[in-house]
């Protein structure tokens, strides 16, 4: 969705659920990230200012970036007709540029172009119902009509009863009801992308009649913007199942918290519950609602044997009042078992309730996971809520992943790296307690570790703790020589299979890639900086033999040890022959 004013993007963004800042294109757009709640469909919305120009240049580079189903323009238009009344909503079914043309001793002559409306948006267009939208709109306000019609798109604002640019419309474009500065640049740059289609949805904020200037100081435009955003939300809704034009699947995008209370300070109508698990879908955890989000964190498997189904997905809190005081954001994984008699179901929906019970006994654990709600939704079924915590006092938004805070292409630098491996000392303890009550995660991978304020680690859930060995488990990237399928060794699975994990992880931050298992490359052949403890440490970690690796405990202690190692090296060189300026290049 486009907009060209902050009173446009602002109508659009209070109609949306879980809204972020997400990516720049290569121009630095802008765009903010949210859901239609209830639905599969994610919103990519961006401001950017009047013209047809900047509409055509940027719809050009949003339909590379994201590969839409559909691009709207969403905003507010002057009206040209006497029986299109302020507030009401056009759906351009024809744009016209209207600035083409000849001009000669005989007077101006059109050489108009247009772009016309797919039949299928327009038939969703018109299958919207008042249903599908007012009720996003303030209570005892009445509906605003809806208007299939044409629009003239110029490069001036058109704010006269009475001027030659008036007249040129009568004469030329008689059947345009509204005017605005952007459509015909969306339109013909989404035209020639032939990529999905595009639409035009505007509110009428003023008559382009000389007093335009006394209706937006009474509050014109925010009025017919937020008409134009329901309207355009409303349409959303009616897209699940439908496949308009020639469109592509949304992408994904990570999303963080946005209030889904409305700026009147009502909240907004509970979003109805599906069952299909995708993101956009609200999920009921113990009496709350949870908003699945997205960017490959709504997950679906099956088991190896197809006995059963896995889902997985990070959630934040929706609803009413009433939710208020539950954790902001969840991991939910839930099992369905397809089949009885597969060996693995009963004992996937049987880990979620073993896992439930041992974080009650554990919690709370630094760097363990925080206990939860376990729901049995069913003999064949249930579901287990994990809190996710925030990002921190500086920051909104759910704690990252170790994948999302270091997106490093090499090394970490020396000056993080010393503040980095405590941290996954304090992990491999946290570990330690999961041992100790004779379990082992065993899949242990970037995405599965916390990034929390102040720089600790926290497990996201326990793995595969409670599930009997099986080749090929765990991460690839990860995995530990005993998992692999063709060398599983399910007798020397355990808290030593973490204890690889952890180097390999630690091995990865330090360098910037996994390590190779087939022969582990020393760690300072990729990180120089590195002290010779920590190679010294995760090349024992990642012995090809359980056996041969350090204890829990030990690998902790060894951790601290090489970080105090690398402050001790950065301090000798500050103290040194160095200067203090490369002392402090080198932290």
């Amino acid at each position: 969705m486009l907009t060209a004013l902050t009173v446009e993007f602002d109508a659009v963004e209070d109609q949306l659920a879980g809204c972020r800042w997400g990516q720049k294109d290569d121009i630095g757009t802008q765009y903010r990230m949210g859901w239609v709640d209830g639905t599969p469909w994610q919103v990519a919305l961006a401001e950017i200012g009047r013209g047809n120009d900047g509409a055509a240049v940027v719809a050009a580079k949003a339909v590379q970036l994201f590969t839409p189903r559909m691009v709207m323009f969403v905003g507010v238009a002057g009206a040209l007709k006497e029986d299109v009344a302020l507030g009401d909503v056009v759906v351009a079914t024809k744009v016209y540029a209207v600035h083409g043309g000849k001009e000669d001793a005989g007077g101006f002559r059109a050489r108009p172009s247009a772009w016309q409306l797919a039949h299928d948006l327009d038939q969703l267009a018109r299958r919207t119902r008042k249903s599908d939208w007012t009720g996003k709109l303030d209570a005892g306000a009445s509906a605003p009509g809806v208007h299939f019609e044409p629009v003239a798109v110029g490069e001036v604002v058109l704010n006269s009863s009475s001027s030659p640019l008036r007249d040129q419309l009568r004469a030329h474009y008689e059947d345009a009801v509204a005017i605005e500065m952007e459509s015909a640049g969306m339109a013909r740059a989404v035209q020639m992308s032939g990529a999905c289609p595009a639409l035009t949805v505007r509110g009428i904020s003023d008559r382009a009649d000389g007093a335009k200037h006394v209706v937006d100081r009474r509050g014109g435009q925010a009025f017919a913007a937020r008409n134009a955003a329901a309207f355009a939300i409303g349409m959303i809704r009616g897209l699940e199942g439908r496949e308009p034009g020639r469109a592509v699947a949304p992408p994904q995008a990570a999303t963080a918290p946005r209030s889904t209370a409305s700026r009147s300070g009502g909240p907004r109508p509970r979003p109805p519950r599906r069952d299909a698990w995708s993101a956009g879908e609200v999920v009921d955890v113990g009496g709350a609602d949870y908003l699945l989000e997205g960017e490959g964190l709504v997950r679906r498997g099956s088991l190896a044997d197809g006995s059963a189904r896995e889902l997985r997905g990070r959630a934040l809190r929706v609803g009413t009042a009433e939710a208020r005081g539950r954790q902001r954001f969840v991991w939910l994984r839930r099992v369905d078992v397809m089949d009885d008699r597969g060996r693995f179901a009963q004992e996937a929906l049987s880990a979620l309730r073993h896992e439930h019970l041992l974080l009650g006994k554990l919690a709370p654990r630094p760097g363990l996971p925080t206990v939860g709600v376990h729901r049995v939704l069913g003999p064949r079924s249930a579901l287990l809520s994990l809190a996710w915590p925030g990002a921190g006092r500086e920051a909104i938004g759910a704690a990252p992943t170790l994948s999302e805070a270091y997106r490093q292409t090499g090394p970490l630098p020396g000056g993080l790296l010393h503040r980095v491996l405590p941290a996954f000392a304090d992990l491999a303890d946290a570990l330690g307690d999961l041992h100790r009550a004779g379990f082992a995660h065993r899949c242990l991978e970037p995405d599965a570790v916390l990034l929390v304020d102040g720089g600790a680690l926290r497990l996201r859930d326990l793995g595969l703790a409670f599930r009997s060995p099986a080749p090929g488990e765990g991460p690839a990237a990860h995995r530990a020589p005993e998992q692999w399928p063709g060398d599983f060794r399910p007798h020397q699975v355990g808290a030593a299979t973490d204890v690889f994990q952890l180097a390999s992880l630690t091995y990865w931050l330090t360098s910037g890639t996994a390590p190779d298992t087939e022969a582990v490359v020393p760690v300072r052949v990729h990180a120089p900086d590195a002290p010779a403890s920590l190679e010294r440490l995760l090349g024992a970690a990642l012995d090809d033999d359980p056996a041969a690796r350090p204890t829990g405990p030990a690998l902790a202690e060894g951790l601290r040890q090489s970080a105090a190692d690398l402050r001790a090296t950065a301090q000798g060189r500050t103290d040194g022959s160095g200067t203090a300026a490369e002392g402090a290049a080198a932290c």
